[in-house]
């Protein structure tokens, strides 16, 4: 049979993924090769483009101006054909975050959204296999007000695990008053109420989980926070509280669970249900310069406000959880060095933000309620 006078592109591969790109290849099947193509990307499930002009004169070739954390039904087509080859579905890589405070409660459980999992790779390693693990969507635990908390999981039970539950990416840069908190918990295998007789709760003898820090893009880890057998998360949930002041530039987290070398017979899950940094713009207006806050944490129920050489004819204070609801406002008039915040034994444990308005200005404080 006589050989068609035009062969269409195969074998298309993405090459990278970027913020706002995609970089495709493909196989040239013409003699003498073509040297011009048609590439084009779509959201995903919109149909497919009508042939139009060629716009690539390279292979590879990179698609640009796209969305981050977006996918795209991506086509190409030889130059000398009509019809298009693909598609394939490809995804924008996600954008380093930047807009604080940044919170997620695995309602939307991993992997999703800029958030991925890796099943193997030592700390002194990093990630490896990228994209699947052993960590488990969908879970949830019975926190101290017994409440079901959604989470991601692993089940430690033999001596084979080294799983990788990764964060997006965030730029610290130009941020004060920054803190992860995060709550972790310990519970029997497949058991999520509150402690019991028989809820043993116990890890194993070399079970470890980190939680780990890297600044350079993943080339190195550092451990943030350890915990073993010796100092385990509670059944209901253990809040931690990290200062991470001393970063700047682009970090990411991930929680490295291993099992450790003993296959000991302790069967138990470990979940992460909170992950939030709050972080407050370094220039902040002058009101933010003359407030403090005492005491950090509450225990009881009152937390005094100062004003520090400040004074106003009205001041309205807003209290706002870490899921940004609102759960409380109050107003004063003539004010003068310092307000009493009461009522606070009604809040659950946790962090809290405060939102202090005179009128002119705003500012932003945050306490803990234990």
């Amino acid at each position: 049979a006589p050989r068609p006078s035009c062969i269409n592109v195969s074998n298309l591969t993405l090459q990278s993924a970027g913020t706002d790109s995609l970089t495709l290849s493909w196989t040239e099947n013409n003699t003498p090769a073509g040297s011009a193509w048609e590439v084009v990307a779509v959201p995903s499930g919109d149909p497919a483009p009508a042939v139009g002009t060629s716009n690539a004169t390279t292979n590879p070739y990179a698609i640009t101006s796209l969305t981050a954390n977006t996918s795209y039904d991506v086509y190409v087509r030889a130059d000398c054909s009509t019809t298009f080859v693909g598609p394939i579905s490809l995804t924008t890589s996600c954008a380093v975050f930047t807009a604080y405070p940044y919170t997620t409660d695995f309602t939307n459980n991993v992997p999703n959204a800029c958030w991925e999992e890796a099943g193997s790779g030592e700390i002194v390693d990093g990630p490896m296999t990228v994209g699947s693990s052993d960590w488990k969507a969908g879970r949830s635990y019975e926190n101290f007000a017994g409440t079901a908390t959604p989470s991601n999981l692993i089940n430690l039970f033999f001596n084979t695990d080294r799983e990788w539950l990764l964060s997006e990416q965030y730029d610290m840069t130009g941020i004060s008053n920054d803190v992860l908190s995060i709550e972790v918990a310990v519970t029997d295998y497949l058991f999520t109420g509150a402690s019991d007789a028989t809820d043993t709760d116990i890890m194993g003898s070399d079970d470890q989980v980190d939680l780990l820090i890297t600044t350079d893009a993943g080339m190195t880890w550092t451990s943030l926070m350890t915990w073993t057998v010796a100092n385990q998360p509670a059944v209901d949930g253990t809040r931690e509280f990290i200062d991470l002041s001393s970063y700047t530039g682009t970090v990411q987290f991930a929680f490295f669970a291993s099992d450790g070398v003993v296959n000991d017979s302790e069967d138990y899950d470990f979940h992460v249900g909170m992950f939030i940094i709050d972080g407050t713009a370094g220039n902040e207006d002058v009101l933010a310069s003359t407030l403090s806050l005492y005491p950090n944490p509450v225990a009881g129920d009152v937390v005094t406000i100062r004003m520090d050489g400040s004074s106003a004819s009205s001041i309205e204070v807003a209290v706002f959880n870490t899921l940004g609801q609102h759960v409380m406002t109050r107003s004063y008039d003539q004010v003068t060095n310092s307000i009493q915040l009461d009522n606070l034994s009604s809040l659950s444990k946790g962090m809290y933000f405060v939102k202090i308005s005179n009128g002119s200005q705003e500012a932003t404080l945050k306490f803990i309620k234990e």
